[in-house]
């Protein structure tokens, strides 16, 4: 008879100490291991719900990640997570998955998966102004201005700035920045 045995750790320290005296490569092949499992297990209905916890392990994984479809199903899934910190006001951690995210991109990504690599660089612009990292969002939305397409796709970006720098007392920059978009 085959019986399942469970362990639990009587500490969360202990737990911690365990885990550290594991290899690099082992923490990542369990973390991928359990990321794979709850992306498979979860269904698509309540993936958003869960997404933090799927996105945690996989973004954990990142060193043994295999193929640029894998790194693109990753950014995907940051994007999502990034989406969902920021319509709880959880700024800081939006910012963090949606640059996790850009960090995966290929360089080709705005040729090869446009709208993910635009999606990515304009909320982490946004998320960028949300957090005060000024400076961040500038170097994002100009990301953006130099390669997005269509001038539609680069309306937020220059939302974005506006709106940073109104939030830094720049109002002449700001109204220097609307006029040209506004004739556009």
């Amino acid at each position: 008879l085959m019986r399942s045995v469970r362990y639990k750790f009587a500490h969360d320290k202990i737990q911690q100490a365990a885990y550290s005296l594991l290899p690099e490569d082992v923490r990542c092949a369990v973390h991928q291991q359990i990321g794979q499992q709850l992306l498979r297990d979860t269904p698509e209905s309540e993936r958003e719900q869960r997404i933090f916890d799927i996105v945690n392990p996989l973004n954990e994984s990142f060193g043994i990640l295999g193929g640029t479809t894998d790194r693109l199903d990753l950014a995907d899934l940051n994007l999502a997570a990034g989406l969902r910190a920021k319509a709880s006001a959880a700024y800081d951690t939006a910012y963090n998955y949606l640059a996790f995210g850009i960090r995966l991109l290929e360089e080709d990504c705005w040729e090869s998966r446009y709208e993910l690599a635009l999606a990515l660089h304009t909320e982490a612009a946004e998320a960028a102004y949300l957090t005060a990292r000024f400076e961040e969002m500038e170097r994002l939305v100009e990301f953006v201005l130099e390669r997005a397409g269509p001038v539609l796709d680069k309306v937020r970006s220059y939302e974005i700035k506006i709106q940073g720098y109104i939030a830094q007392a720049r109002k002449d920059e700001a109204i220097n920045t609307a006029l040209p978009i506004l004739r556009l």
